[in-house]
């Protein structure tokens, strides 16, 4: 017989087991407290066999099966028999079950005490939990609250302890389960549709606009009232919250807008009118600060930043706010210019990944909604600067998507899915004909974007893993695909740019090459054609394009039908072959194709070239800046001038000076971009007129300044002459900051040969650490180990003091420092221990350092002895760690035992403070511990007990890390100290040795047992 007893109760039953005498032998008590996190997982996952549930609501049911597994049976039962149909904080059938488990709790008495006394104190916990068991103040309140003495209280909580009710852990006690505190918290609020004024009461007593956490709760509370059909119970207190928010200083606000988050979901009306009126304060801010540097929180960008979330959040929890939403996101973008890529919580980003996410759509009004918004803003030329609102509609254009789905803690899963045609197609119309109003436009940065969007509508479904993409699902696509089509007709049609035209190609190139549809196939090649009989060929030149379709000018356009039979053919020859003959075959396509195209590009470009240069230097570099200027707006790569110059250079040189003089008297444009490239094939074709130009330098204008400096940087004009080196030094002192630190990466090619003498010439003023990395990559030819090594000592450390201007992160200036380190190993920790002392920032590991130092081993020691005579022992230990890269070899032990054994005037302490950082040295090199406790007990007793303290605390390691519960640093911290203990004659180290593998013993076996609490 098994019986189940509440600890209440295990007196009583107990009394009746004596009763009917039964032997204590055949009693077995077995006390069942709550179950771990891995066990109530292990529950939820068996109970949800079977079951397509979410890993948020999963993991909801296993936090509640921590003190209430009952809750979760019920709760995932009902899903498999699916009678649970609400959300879970109102559904009706997971209660009433949940609650006739607890009526002798939620209606009865208990200690003596009435069920209204009872109900009372389980709502002020429900709405104040967890409390914290600590704080005897909020306890003496919450006793006159219930208008109960305090050791009644204590009394009526203990014995709702011991019926499970009230949890402590950690501390902090809480009502469980959920679904019970809520009713009851529900039903001394509200009585039918009216408001018990029990909540208003508790504000009174508990309450502060202050306290995010209750302000979250009793908004909650609001919600499941007001979905219930009952009273609201917010507005008295939510004037304060309101007033709170308004009033706040940066710092609070910050912390307030993120402690009150749950609003966006439980208050989105009320919450949203909020933001609105916070927004343009912080925007006020922000613009007014600028780029000053503050705290995280005093950042009102931070607080921008926040609102993104919020406002997404709103519009999900009320999508009749969708538009008001979007129009605030947009706003927030002007002030957001942070990547999207990498920050998910950009305004651009919650629009396209939250509200405009077909895979998990939040509201099926919102994607016609998006595209009328999106087409409202561009109506009424509302836009931020860099982007348009075409961008938000990208994401319905999809015909295939991937979701990420979290399975379980440690585990996500990649999920394909295929968009329905049939569904997206009124969508993708709306697009379409907001896409062409634009392509066909004379704003080009529009038309840029209209185009690309639409040649992602007219992508084939791609798959992805774990999913085949069907020739059938290709077919469903095609009259979308002939949509499009159209409408890339239509705009090339109506677009005077001949740059959007040569975007078009190449947009359609693809599915007139490669379209599993015939249709779509035809259709694109005819528009391809058409393009391609055009005179857009400078366009083409200069697009940054090199693959694709080749250009089908002169070829005659076949009929659909031979089309169809060379399908027939093709599919006919493939199906007889085996998998790598048909490899090869499509690999001999594509190498041809790859063989091909530079061919004929470089033919189009010099018959380009030889055009333009017909017509005279000025109309060249009129249409040539006219081009790339519209490239520069329209296409997402700016314009390739490379290619152009280079022809221009190869059958035209003699144009080069005067199309140089053309550029630079015209006004700045991308061709400034590469002009370095034709100066430098006019130092070659006549230096002597370039240095005349180059007299005037200061008259023009600072981007044309700017590429003379450029062509010190790429192309070495140091090396040219004195006239360039003098040229250089006048750029070194020109006043522009911008200007200057352009031509201190033009002395690359003198900081090589004489580094020095180019030392000192940058000494002379401020350059930024990132200008003079880049000189001394160009320097070393990016080979800095070899370099390093080859300089001698005047010159190793002038560079070693550029390298400590620089910064030491870069991995090229720090093998310059290692290679230093294997010829002048003393000027390396000199200058590293002179950073230390001025409180610089010092690298915290330098590749190649290990090495240079074990095999300069004694010289190091030697430098450390010296250290540890002057007294300065403490603040070398950052340089020994950083030169020995956290791990003393065997040949720095020995070195350093043999210094120690030496000399007579040797502190063992300070040796000791030296090897500070260096964790666990004593561990693998006994030997040196040894003698350095010898030592310090030659001297006296207390210096020997301090000596063995300093070892000790070495044993451990300065670092580490762990996955998956296993750590390699401790792990190796418990195998040495093993072995150094089984062979320490030593009593006082080999207990230390002991000790330091019983903590690494006891930490690796927490870390495991952390690690399966929180497995799967």
């Amino acid at each position: 017989m098994v019986l189940g007893i509440r600890t209440s109760g295990v007196g009583a039953v107990q009394a009746e087991i004596f009763n009917a005498r039964y032997a204590p032998s055949q009693v077995e008590t077995i006390p069942v407290g709550e179950l771990s996190q891995r066990d109530a997982r292990a529950l939820v996952n068996s109970l949800a066999d079977g079951l397509d549930l979410r890993f948020p609501v999963r993991d909801y049911f296993a936090g509640q099966a921590v003190d209430s597994p009952y809750v979760a049976v019920i709760g995932l039962n009902l899903i498999r028999r699916g009678e649970l149909t609400a959300p879970l904080m109102v559904d009706d059938a997971l209660r009433q079950q949940v609650l006739a488990r607890y009526q002798e709790i939620a209606a009865g008495e208990i200690a003596g005490f009435t069920s209204r006394t009872v109900r009372q104190v389980l709502a002020v916990y429900a709405a104040l939990g967890p409390i914290d068991e600590s704080d005897d103040q909020l306890r003496v309140a919450v006793a006159q609250f219930v208008n109960l003495e305090l050791g009644d209280l204590l009394r009526l909580c203990q014995g709702l302890q011991d019926r499970g009710t009230l949890v402590t852990r950690n501390d902090l006690t809480r009502l469980v389960p959920d679904v019970l505190a809520d009713d009851i918290l529900e039903s001394e609020a509200a009585a039918g549709r009216h408001a018990t004024g029990f909540v208003q009461r508790l504000w009174e007593a508990f309450g502060s606009p202050y306290d995010d956490r209750l302000v979250v709760t009793l908004a909650e509370l609001d919600w499941r009232l007001t979905h219930r059909g009952g009273p609201s119970i917010i507005r008295p207190i939510w004037a304060s919250v309101v007033e709170r928010l308004r009033n706040a200083e940066l710092v609070d606000l910050y912390r307030a807008l993120r402690g009150l988050r749950g609003l966006a979901t439980l208050l989105p009306g009320p919450f949203l009118n909020v933001l609105e009126e916070l927004r343009p304060r912080l925007q006020r801010e922000a613009a007014a600060r600028g780029n000053a540097i503050t705290s995280r929180s005093e950042n009102p960008n931070q607080a921008l930043w926040l609102l993104a979330e919020l406002y997404g959040q709103c519009a999900a929890s009320a999508p009749e706010t969708l538009e008001t939403v979007l129009n605030a996101l947009w706003m927030l973008c002007r002030y957001d210019n942070r990547p999207t890529n990498s920050n998910p919580d950009h305004p651009m980003r919650v629009i396209v990944d939250r509200l405009a996410s077909i895979g998990d759509m939040v509201d099926p009004t919102f994607p016609l909604r998006i595209v009328a918004w999106a087409d409202a803003h561009l109506t009424q030329g509302r836009e931020t600067l860099g982007t348009t609102p075409m961008s938000v509609m990208r994401p319905f254009l999809a015909k295939d998507i991937t979701r990420t789905v979290a399975e379980t803690r440690r585990r996500i899963s990649i999920r394909p899915y295929a968009v329905s045609a049939g569904w997206a197609r009124p969508v993708r119309d709306a697009i379409r004909a907001t896409l062409l109003r634009e392509a066909g436009g004379t704003e080009l940065r529009r038309a840029g974007e209209a185009v690309r969007l639409l040649g992602t509508a007219i992508r084939q479904p791609t798959g992805s893993v774990g999913r085949t993409v069907t020739r059938e699902e290709i077919l469903g696509w095609e009259q979308d695909d002939l949509a499009t089509l159209v409408s890339f007709e239509a705009a090339s049609g109506t677009t005077a740019s001949p740059v959007i035209r040569r975007m078009i190609r190449h947009e359609i190139a693809w599915p007139a090459e490669r379209s599993g549809s015939v249709l779509v196939r035809h259709a694109a090649l005819t528009l391809v054609t058409s393009l391609d009989e055009r005179d857009d060929d400078l366009a083409e030149a200069l697009l940054n394009a090199h693959r694709g379709l080749p250009s089908r000018r002169g070829v005659p356009l076949p009929e659909l039908e031979e089309l169809q039979a060379a399908d027939v053919i093709r599919l006919a020859h493939e199906a007889g072959l085996p998998e790598d003959v048909l490899e090869a075959e499509r690999s001999e396509r594509i190498r041809h194709a790859v063989e091909e195209r530079p061919r004929m590009r470089e033919q189009q470009v010099t018959q380009v070239v030889t055009r333009l240069a017909a017509a005279g230097v000025s109309q060249m570099v009129e249409e040539l800046r006219t081009c790339s200027s519209d490239i520069d707006a329209a296409a997402a790569k700016p314009p390739t001038l490379w290619g152009f110059w280079r022809q221009l250079v190869s059958s035209r040189l003699e144009l080069v000076p005067e199309v140089v003089r053309e550029v630079s008297r015209g006004p700045a444009s991308v061709l400034d971009n590469n002009l370095d490239q034709l100066l430098d094939a006019w130092e070659v074709y006549d230096s002597a007129g370039l240095l005349a130009w180059l007299a005037d330098e200061a008259n023009l204008r600072i981007e044309i300044r700017l590429v003379v400096a450029n062509a010190f940087a790429n192309y070495g004009w140091t090396d040219r002459g004195e006239a360039f080196v003098e040229q250089l030094h006048r750029g070194l002192k020109a006043d522009e900051p911008e200007l200057r630190e352009r031509y201190v990466i033009g002395t690359h090619r003198l900081l090589a040969a004489d580094p020095a003498g180019t030392a000192r010439i940058l000494r002379g003023a401020f350059h930024s650490p990132h200008v003079l990395t880049r000189a001394l990559e160009s320097a070393c030819g990016y080979d800095g180990l070899v370099w390093g090594r080859n300089l001698g000592k005047q010159n190793a450390t002038a560079v070693l003091e550029l390298i400590s201007w620089a910064g030491w992160e870069d991995h090229t200036v720090q093998q310059i420092a290692a290679g230093i380190a294997w010829t002048h190993p003393v000027l390396v920790l000199d200058e590293l221990q002179a950073l230390s002392d001025l409180g610089g920032q010092l690298p915290t590991d330098v590749d190649g350092f290990a090495d240079a130092f074990d095999d300069n081993a004694e010289v190091l020691t030697r430098w450390i002895i010296d250290r540890v005579r002057r007294g300065n022992a403490d603040s070398s230990t950052v340089v020994v760690s950083i030169v020995m890269a956290g791990n003393m070899t065997a040949a720095q032990a020995h070195h350093l035992s043999e210094a120690v054994e030496q000399g007579a005037d040797i502190s063992p302490a300070a040796v000791v403070s030296a090897l500070e950082d260096l964790g666990g040295w004593p561990l693998q090199h006994p030997g040196l511990a040894r003698q350095l406790l010898a030592e310090a007990r030659a001297l006296d007793d207390d210096a020997a007990n301090q000596l063995l303290e300093g070892i000790t605390r070495a044993m451990t390691p300065t670092s580490w890390g762990f996955v998956n519960g296993q750590s390699a640093e401790i792990n190796r911290t418990k195998t040495t100290a093993a072995k150094a203990a089984s062979a320490e004659t030593d009593s006082d180290l080999r207990a230390a040795f002991r000790a330091a593998e019983a903590w690494a013993t006891h930490y690796a076996e927490q870390l495991m047992a952390e690690d399966l609490e929180d497995d799967d």
